[in-house]
Parts: C-alpha cells; structure tokens; sequence
C-alpha cells in the first residue's frame, strides 16, 4: 500500500494530561493531587471530560478524555516530528477510558477517530450509551458529524467490543446543518447506522493506521477544505477515511460539535442537547455559510438509542 510521507514538525513536544484532585469539600482546597494519565502516553491535546457511572449503565466510574486534534505524533518516546503513514506513528483523535477505581487506562480506537470534544454517557439505556461529537477544524463545506459507541457492558467497552454509529437523517433532501433555516420550528427524525469496524478504529488488522489507498478511496483535498499538514496537503489518515465514509453515507453534517449534555430530569434522560458552534462569516448567509451557532436538541427513542424520534435546533 503506497503512503505519502510527510513529516510534520508543529506543535509542542510533551504529551497531555490527566490530572486527579481531591479538594477539602469545605474550603475548597487541594488535599492532594496525583497524576491519572501521564505525559508519557504521547495523547494529544485532551479536552472535555466526562465521569460515567452506574447512572448511565456502568457497573463502576470511568472518565472518559480525548484528543481534539488531527496531528500524527509517534507512538512512543518524542511526540514530533512524525512521518504520515510511518509505523512508528499514528494519527490523533481517539477517546481514552481512565478506570477510576483501577487506575488504569485505555484508548477505545472504536470511539472513532476524529477531533472530539467530548463524550457524554447517556442514562437510561442499562449499558454503555456514549455520544460524541466531530469539532473539526475545517467546515467549509459543513463536515462535523454525532455518533454513538454502544457496548454491551462496561468491560466490553474496555475491550473496546462496542460499536460506533453515525447519525443519518430520514428526512429526503436534510443533510447538514444548512438545511435548517435560522429561527425555523423545523425538525427532522433520523436513525445511527452502523460504522464498519475497520473505519471506527482506523487501523488495519495488522495494527498500522488506516489510509485513504487502503479503502481505495480518494485523496484527501488540498484546497483548504480538509485539514492540511504544514507543506500544504491535505491530512490523510483515519480522520480523512472516516469522514470520506460518512459522506458517501449521507451522514448529517454538523459545523462543529461542541458539548453534549442529556436532561437530567427524571424519565428524560433520553433527551439530548449539544452545542453547534456556527460558522462565523461577515457575509450574508447563503449556500455553505452560516452566521449563527445553535443548541440542538435531539430525542433518542427510550428504548433503542439508535433511533432518533425528533432533532431540531
């Protein structure tokens, strides 16, 4: 299989972290502080965390983190510079399940591979229900998507045995975003379909990461409208193969996915609501702009999250 080879050389050297306080739960001071996920483990620019618990259908707490990021950094040792396609490196934007009582920690590479922001556990379901958002860096045209990892139980998901789905509308000619006039009462209903396992995890059955010439798909663009490495090509690499897929799919297409949160209130956990950022433009909206952000509201059917009952923003 041919790969380009590029080396990417931005960005900081050290690797993120996960950090766990305990604060006096009267004055608000750290008693101690330790460190759960350690520089070492080369993950990338984690951001929002999310502590899942026998609430939403775990049978102890696990804290999910995750890269927002779509650099390719080694798998060990300094992070960068990393050659695209090398074997010694891999590309960024997996999940991470820090078990809180163990200690330990793992990649879920079946949470898909792309920028997320955060995962949301959601309650009602009696196993593992996780949500997470596309908070892509480019969105022009509008390329952010939701998708649902489901496992069977908790220990499923640490063996990473679940499966991740993408949401589809059923609504003809309702895509993306844009479809969805400002201020219009419009909603739409939809349904998750299914994501080949290869494509969630982004790796071959060998271990190496997948790319575009594996699928025999096409190469990412070099125009600006997919992430471009500093030489100016489009990223190739699992985020690119999975994006390709939901295209080709007619997954709906966010801008970019923010926070996710479900109603708290009782018997409505299956109501979820997320943060869509907009596309900011000094232009008048037309086709592929948007000058406004939404907050999004979607209903899971409360016996089958894959179904999807109503969405409007």
């Amino acid at each position: 299989m041919s790969r380009r080879q590029v080396k990417c050389s931005t960005g900081v050297k050290g690797g993120s972290e996960l950090s766990r306080l305990r604060l006096n739960q009267h004055s608000a001071g750290v008693l101690n502080a330790t460190l759960a996920i350690p520089s070492a483990a080369n993950y990338q620019r984690f951001c929002s965390n999310y502590l899942a618990t026998e609430k939403e259908g775990f049978t102890r707490p696990i804290l999910f983190t995750n890269e927002e990021a779509v650099d390719w950094i080694n798998r060990s040792g300094k992070a960068w510079p990393a050659t695209i396609g090398a074997d010694e490196a891999r590309q960024a934007g997996v999940a991470v399940a820090y078990d809180v009582k163990s200690g330990t920690y793992s990649s879920i590479w079946g949470m898909g591979r792309f920028n997320h922001e955060n995962e949301l556990a959601v309650a009602g379901y009696g196993k593992p229900v996780v949500l997470s958002g596309d908070d892509t860096f480019t969105n022009n045209p509008s390329q952010s998507q939701l998708y649902s990892y489901i496992a069977p139980d908790t220990d499923a998901l640490l063996r990473d045995e679940g499966d991740l789905w993408a949401f589809v509308s059923d609504m003809a000619g309702v895509t993306r975003y844009e479809d969805f006039a400002p201020g219009s009462p419009m909603s739409i209903t939809g349904h998750f379909i299914r994501v080949p396992k290869d494509i969630a995890t982004g790796r071959n059955a060998d271990g190496s990461e997948l790319m575009s010439d594996d699928k025999g798909y096409p190469h990412p663009p070099d125009d600006g409208t997919w992430q471009r490495d500093p030489s100016g090509h489009g990223i190739d690499g699992p985020q690119w193969v999975l994006e390709h897929w939901s295209q080709i799919n007619n997954v709906f297409r966010f801008v970019r996915i923010e926070d996710l949160a479900y109603d708290k209130r009782p018997g409505m956990s299956n109501v979820v609501y997320f943060a869509d950022s907009g596309r900011g433009t000094t232009n008048a909206p037309a086709a592929g702009k948007s000058t406004n952000g939404r907050i999004w509201r979607m209903v899971l059917d409360p016996a089958d999250p894959k179904q999807v009952s109503r969405s409007r923003s």
